[in-house]
């Protein structure tokens, strides 16, 4: 039986051409990093490793302002000192994923093979690095490991072992559990929006440098919170300014209230069980089409998708019309009617969390009418007897 080669086993893990290419890229950036040895490094022999410009880049990101002139020899003596001071921050400030990784190497005497053509855990091996905290090495570069300085393994035992520590960094975990639950729903919002709902959320007062710096890390991250101006967002956000400024545009629309289980259960994505406007779509779908569950739960997925991010309703529906190839009136007047049902009851980003017909009750509620000409007030483009009057 034929091995893949490297390039086979990046391709089976990448989607297009593109993708191979900044794939195998990456990946050859990465090899460059591998530092071949078969000794237990120190902090300060790793660091004499490395290069004066990763040296500095390894200050900044520490924070450490002057010693500019310090040689090579004296700065990483510098840095080694500083690195080992600054642990206990330096742990608070890794993602859950990335600190689980840690615990993983502390629990297995400091180190731990890598698979090479695994892209998260690499890309979660380079952000650790970035700290100092972590090496990777080979002897021979067919076996590659990743490695703690040797001193390290004894202080991050110590420090577990401090309960009161070990429960502060699993608060800030829950900090951005929270966040991304929230943006899940809420797809954009602004620090302090969401440093008061995720303060709400915990019931306790927090820090909101603490915080902020915390929700950056995440963001540099680039998993499933994400940074723009100011304004983090959630990964499937197309065009977070966009549904920004619809937001603002509403000011009369408060947050959709969720519950601490619904914004958890979002954060760690768990499967949401479908609505029956969406059940009764997903069926439509399965008999007319004759399509497995797998792809009828996909095309419903890509319409909320589309819908959340703020699509015309025209533009929906002439997706679909080209998918199916519908030519049949009778088909696409069904499918439309679907589509208006699955928009209506869509928690929609630009209306912060709420679907169109909660915001049509909540005005109701409040006596301001609207016409059946009038446009919808959900924002669709649509008139109000077309949309959420239907």
């Amino acid at each position: 039986m034929k091995k893949c080669t490297n390039e086979q086993k990046i391709v089976k893990s990448s989607t297009t051409k593109s993708q191979f290419c900044v794939d195998l890229m990456e990946l050859k950036d990465f090899k460059r990093m591998i530092i071949k040895t078969d000794k237990e490094l120190s902090i300060e022999e790793y660091l004499e490793f490395l290069k004066v410009s990763e040296l500095n880049d390894l200050k900044k990101r520490l924070e450490v302002k002057g010693n500019s002139k310090l040689k090579k020899s004296d700065l990483v003596r510098f840095l080694s000192e500083e690195i080992k001071e600054k642990l206990p921050y330096i742990l608070k400030r890794l993602t859950e994923e990335e600190f689980k990784f840690i615990l993983s190497l502390i629990k297995n005497s400091g180190k731990s093979c890598v698979n090479l053509f695994d892209l998260q855990l690499r890309k979660k091996i380079l952000n650790i690095k970035k700290w100092g905290v972590i090496y990777i090495a080979s002897s021979d570069m067919v076996k590659t490991e990743v490695k703690i300085p040797l001193e390290f393994v004894e202080i991050i035992n110590k420090l577990l072992l401090n309960q009161i520590y070990y429960d502060d960094i699993l608060k800030r975990h829950k900090w951005i559990k929270i966040a991304k639950g929230l943006l899940f729903y809420y797809g954009v919002m602004n620090a302090d929006d969401l440093y008061h709902m995720v303060k709400e959320f915990v019931g306790e007062d927090i820090q909101s440098d603490e915080f902020l710096t915390q929700l950056n890390s995440n963001a540099e991250y680039k998993d499933t919170i994400l940074k723009r101006n100011d304004i983090y967002y959630f990964k499937d956000v197309l065009s977070p300014e966009v549904i920004y400024i619809e937001q603002q545009k509403r000011k009369d629309i408060n947050f959709a209230k969720l519950n601490i289980n619904e914004v958890l259960n979002a954060s760690c994505g768990m499967e949401i069980n479908l609505e029956k406007h969406e059940k009764d779509f997903y069926n439509y779908i399965l008999l007319t089409y004759n399509t497995s569950e797998e792809y009828a739960r996909e095309i419903i997925e890509k319409c909320k998708y589309l819908i959340k991010n703020n699509y015309a309703f025209s533009e929906i529906l002439d997706l679909l019309s080209k998918k199916f190839n519908i030519k049949d009136l009778s088909i696409f007047l069904e499918i439309t009617k679907h589509i208006e049902n699955l928009w209506n009851n869509t928690k929609l980003w630009v209306l912060k969390g709420n679907t169109s017909i909660e915001v049509y009750k909540e005005k109701n509620s409040e006596e301001k009418k609207v016409g059946r000409n009038d446009p919808c007030i959900c924002g669709s483009g649509k008139k109000y007897k077309k949309c959420c009057g239907n």
